[in-house]
């Protein structure tokens, strides 16, 4: 009977984990896709897109003959800590502190924000 009842709990434990670890991705792929698509439409209708359908270009985007369209504008000097890897920087750190994995990303796309925000300003 104490048998029966161990591999009965082994069963459940395993479905348990197998569904927490499914509910972790669900909720990583709902909060990042939302972010990825408007940072992909951010970039497709800018003066360099990664795909030009059409051939023109917004009117506000320089159209100097000595200068293409299609290449990326001059690099300007930022600091070498952007939003992005500081963000992964604190979601990571948080996940392996052992946090769990929804609040260790609710706590990188925070940071992302905050940082991403702040950064407007200078």
């Amino acid at each position: 009977m104490q048998t029966t009842f161990k591999q009965y709990q082994t069963l459940l434990l395993n479905k348990w984990n197998s569904r927490r670890f499914s509910a972790a991705l669900i909720v990583c792929f709902v909060i990042w896709t939302p972010l990825l698509v408007t940072e992909t439409l951010h970039i497709q209708h800018s003066c360099h897109p990664m795909i030009n359908f059409l051939g023109k270009l917004p009117t506000e985007c320089n159209t100097s003959p000595f200068s293409s369209p299609l290449l990326p504008p001059p690099a300007i000097p930022i600091s070498n800590l952007d939003a992005g890897q500081l963000g992964i920087a604190v979601g990571a750190s948080a996940a392996a502190l052992g946090v769990p994995v929804p609040i260790a990303a609710g706590l990188g796309i925070l940071t992302w924000l905050a940082a991403k925000s702040i950064g407007a300003f200078f």
